[in-house]
């Protein structure tokens, strides 16, 4: 089983699942916090994934939701992140939110050095270090999907 991504309009995260709720489809939004910003906000600004569960094979209803933009796609099929990615980000949320840790070893990195992430969505994947993004996280590029993309990721889970 896998969950099917969907692209959000800038700052409609939560609209958007409460309106595929509201459909009958199961939505994860998966939130953070971190020890400067201690308002719960979006891991992934801009995407939420959709259980398959409640799809039964009809996914084109969610690009007409409010607050979405699209459903990503490999070809002609949704673009899908394996249950087990889901699984792990659940595991780690503490009353529903998953909590940031700042690791020393990021003062260490320069912006071009090769990473690997040990934890999390990407864990296993292989990156190159931009940035700190926050006090808690780093920003990473990660070619996922055929596609280079910038990401935050937990400071903790690189090296």
């Amino acid at each position: 089983m896998a969950w099917i991504v969907a692209a959000t309009k800038p700052k409609a995260e939560f609209i958007a699942k409460m309106h595929l709720e509201r459909q009958g489809y199961d939505a994860y939004l998966p939130l953070v916090v971190s020890p400067e910003r201690h308002d719960p906000h979006p891991m992934f600004p801009g995407y939420l994934f959709i259980s398959p569960d409640a799809l039964e094979g009809i996914w084109r209803p969610i690009r007409s939701t409010v607050g979405i933009v699209a459903v990503l796609m490999n070809g002609i099929e949704p673009s899908k992140v394996p249950e087990c990615v889901i699984n792990l980000l659940q595991r780690r949320e503490e009353a529903g939110v998953i909590r940031l840790r700042r690791r020393e070893a990021v003062a260490q990195l320069h912006p071009g050095q090769a990473v690997r992430i040990y934890e999390g969505p990407f864990s296993g994947f292989e990156a190159v270090f931009q940035r700190e993004s926050t006090r808690d996280c780093v920003r990473v590029l990660l070619t996922y999907l055929g596609k280079t993309m910038p990401v935050d990721v937990p400071a903790e889970a690189v090296a």
